[in-house]
């Protein structure tokens, strides 16, 4: 029996819910029967009823809250017309597997392969893009991306470092024409302790909140132009933090289908934050009107 394919574990469980797995409940309007046998204990039918009292009984409030939070995700992409085809789901999974690649090496994404019960690498892609929360993820991913694009974004790269004068020595060096990929290397080889965060795409409200909890970042990043490097500033962590923007977009209108080509190729860049999904999710959730009812099985 096949195991859960290896790389779902580098996908959260879409989005705003990332510490529970994702629920996907039937479409709206649709009922399950009470009395459906979902499994047998000792002879004993027990049914979907009996399985969902006792789940809310025990944990109510947080399947009301998890389901919510699904409900308004697939109604903004509903919303918005999202959709997948099996083309964009297989080039959003190659992305995932050459960055696997990219980090531990061919041999260890071989053994990967088949510890989790595969042959071949196509033979896992047919397996893999058919998961219903890769396609909801890739899903997710478009909406967000498309908010970024309406509601203008910056997109940028960052250093942190431990000591203010090499960080103040690194932002002279860029604004003067560095090229920032051979300072960093220069850096790396001089023994000098630096974390680079990859580059990110961030609108005011769909953003990380390393950066958020950082009141000069929210204030000054989005006043960046393309190119602007920023002063050197201390995070809440006491790092002293180097950004240089690589591009202020500015808002964009237009629909989803109008932006769905630009919203991919950004998707497939693969380097949209589970942090920024869970903001997303959370805005959603803000906007919504949620009314939490206390849950009452119903009396034998």
């Amino acid at each position: 029996m096949r195991r859960l394919p290896f790389l779902l574990a580098t996908l959260a469980a879409c989005s705003s819910t990332p510490d529970s797995d994702p629920v996907t409940p039937p479409p709206i309007g649709m009922s399950l029967p009470d009395d459906e046998v979902v499994a047998r204990l000792n002879g004993r039918a027990i049914t979907r009823r009996e399985v969902t009292d006792r789940a809310m009984a025990v944990d109510g409030r947080k399947l009301v809250e998890d389901y919510a939070k699904w409900r308004v995700r697939q109604d903004r992409l509903s919303e918005l017309g999202v959709t997948n085809t099996e083309t964009e789901l297989r080039a959003r999974a190659n992305v995932i597997i050459d960055a696997f690649r990219r980090s531990n090496g061919e041999a260890k994404f071989r053994e990967q392969l088949a510890a989790a019960g595969f042959k071949t690498e196509e033979e896992y892609l047919a397996t893999f893009t058919k998961k219903p929360e890769f396609s909801e993820r890739l899903a997710v991913e478009k909406a967000l991306v498309y908010d970024l694009i309406v509601e203008g974004s910056v997109e940028f790269e960052a250093v942190a470092f431990v000591d203010e004068q090499e960080a103040t020595a690194f932002a002279s060096k860029l604004r003067n024409g560095g090229d920032i990929e051979a300072l960093l290397k220069d850096l790396v080889s001089a023994k000098v302790q630096i974390g680079r965060w990859p580059k990110l795409r961030v609108s005011r409200e769909i953003t990380v909140e390393a950066f958020t909890a950082a009141e000069w970042i929210t204030k000054h990043l989005f006043e960046l132009k393309d190119g602007q490097v920023s002063d050197v500033e201390r995070t809440t962590n006491s790092y002293c933090l180097v950004i240089r923007c690589v591009k202020n977009h500015p808002p964009k209108t237009g629909s989803y289908i109008e932006h769905r080509q630009a919203v991919l190729d950004e998707v497939l860049l693969g380097r949209i934050q589970d942090p920024q999904l869970a903001a997303w999710g959370a805005r959603l959730m803000k906007k919504a009107e949620f009314i939490h009812l206390k849950y009452q099985p119903p009396k034998k």
